[in-house]
């Protein structure tokens, strides 16, 4: 249960700070990140550091933005974009584990 636990509160961890960062780039305070915004934010060296340290990578970000963006008005919900990005974190977990 101890090992659950801490996976649980390592990903809740994980979460929050990506909550953080892209709030943080937010600069209109919408909720959303337009491309422009996510845009500048992922030439940060520090954001790109800490997203390779979640397994992610920045092309696999911007290719999530994209994704993320079905209505097509390069605008995607902060909430959304974490959850995408703990959803590929995910599945890059479960690849190596193969």
């Amino acid at each position: 249960h101890l090992r659950i636990q801490d996976q649980l509160a390592q990903q809740d961890k994980y979460t929050r700070e990506l909550q953080r960062i892209f709030e943080a780039a937010d600069r209109d305070a919408s909720g959303s990140l337009s491309w422009e915004e996510f845009e500048d934010h992922l030439g940060d060296v520090r954001i790109a550091a800490y997203l390779s340290s979640l397994g992610l990578d920045v092309g696999e970000a911007r290719g999530l933005f994209r994704l993320l963006d079905i209505e097509g008005r390069n605008d995607v919900k902060i909430e959304d974009f974490v959850w995408g990005c703990m959803r590929m974190r995910g599945v890059a977990k479960s690849i190596d584990l193969c």
